[in-house]
């Protein structure tokens, strides 16, 4: 078995990435449709997102609306902090705890974790392996402005915000950096030695010392929670 983990900023394909482990029968855990969920008026993360950016971010039913609370929370880094502070905490629990589950199957093969803040999180730890994607700044906003997600502005804003998230990520035999700036063929053929190892258990047979260190360092986060 093996956690897989996903991560890169805006534009950078880690949609394609995960869609593909998702169609090689990998179990898909979304961090974004995650934190979705903890928008709904039935959580207790509605209330208190509504009481910190007001009701300028429900729509016309009553609902967060997440482009208008993604405008407010993204206009300055107080205000992310703000909302991430919020939504983080009960979303990582929700990851964790998905992942020690995975853990735990005897069945299981492959979990792969689509998330933009792994590192933020200090989820990469808990990973067998980590898929890093990025590209230059203009190739990921032709992306991004293709696909219709954000307009030049937002993206702009948006990834002012979360770029240095990576700056002081490094690569080492379990974090892998992809530079994409090729095709969605040409990334999906960078990616297949990957889902070979993760899903021939290579990892397990050749990486025992890695992980022995990854329980420490997960016990120690549990320690400091």
């Amino acid at each position: 078995m093996a956690v897989v983990g996903i991560t890169g900023p805006i534009g950078a394909g880690k949609s394609i990435v995960a869609d593909w482990f998702r169609d090689q029968g990998a179990e898909m855990l979304d961090a974004d449709r995650m934190a979705h969920r903890l928008l709904e008026p039935s959580q207790p993360t509605f209330r208190r997102i509504v009481e910190a950016f007001g009701g300028d971010v429900l729509d016309d039913q009553g609902r967060i609306d997440r482009r208008r609370l993604g405008q407010a929370a993204f206009q300055c880094p107080e205000r992310l902090q703000r909302l991430n502070g919020i939504v983080h905490p009960p979303l990582v629990k929700q990851l964790r705890e998905r992942m020690e589950g995975f853990r735990a199957s005897p069945s299981a093969n492959v979990l792969a974790i689509d998330a933009a803040l792994l590192f933020q999180w200090g989820l990469e730890q808990e990973c067998d392996l980590v898929i890093w994607l990025d590209a230059p700044r203009e190739v990921r906003l032709r992306r991004t402005l293709e696909h219709g997600r954000f307009d030049a502005t937002e993206f702009e804003r948006r990834d002012r915000l979360q770029q240095p998230l990576f700056d002081g990520a490094v690569e080492n035999q379990s974090i892998v950096k992809i530079n994409n700036t090729g095709t969605c063929k040409e990334l999906i053929e960078s990616i297949q030695t990957f889902w070979k190892r993760v899903s021939d258990n290579e990892i397990e047979k050749h990486d025992r010392a890695q992980s022995k260190e990854r329980q420490s360092n997960r016990t120690e986060l549990r320690g400091r929670r």
